[in-house]
């Protein structure tokens, strides 16, 4: 699981996490391994496992803070794929390789907000948290079924 995790990362958002060596040296990864700590056997038929208060709120907790780390990557492709478009000459090539999962997303957000200059700039919230919510979504699920 550790791998496969490695490769996602890798190659969706180009981040070297390293947990296939050193599982415990990865933010995310110590997350995630909380998180599936909390969440318990999913097959108990205990009615309370939903009562557990505490469970609700250490998910959330590292939720969010998956979301952060994710949404600091994103942004940071962002940032890529905007200089590389600034560097293109009409009619020419980008002279960056962009070719992360997440590069070619954020060039569909870029080439479909052309004409708007604001979005251009700055990559709306909507649309940075719908990518990180559905790569939190993956990686999570990821992580649980392993």
């Amino acid at each position: 699981r550790c791998m496969t995790l490695d490769i996602i990362f890798r190659v969706v958002l180009g981040l070297d996490t390293n947990t296939q060596y050193d599982p415990k040296g990865n933010e995310v990864g110590n997350l995630l391994e909380n998180m599936s700590q909390w969440m318990g056997n999913p097959q108990s038929m205990n009615p309370l496992r939903k009562l557990n208060l505490p469970k609700w709120i250490m998910l959330w907790w590292n939720e969010r803070k998956i979301k952060r780390i994710l949404n600091a990557a994103i942004l940071k492709r962002w940032e890529l794929v905007k200089e590389n478009q600034a560097e293109v000459k009409p009619g020419g090539r980008a002279s960056k390789d962009l070719k992360l999962v997440i590069d070619l997303a954020l060039k569909h957000y870029r080439d479909e907000n052309v004409e708007n200059e604001a979005k251009l700039n700055t990559l709306s919230d909507d649309y940075l948290d719908t990518l990180s919510d559905r790569y939190e979504s993956t990686i999570t699920l990821c992580r649980m079924n392993h």
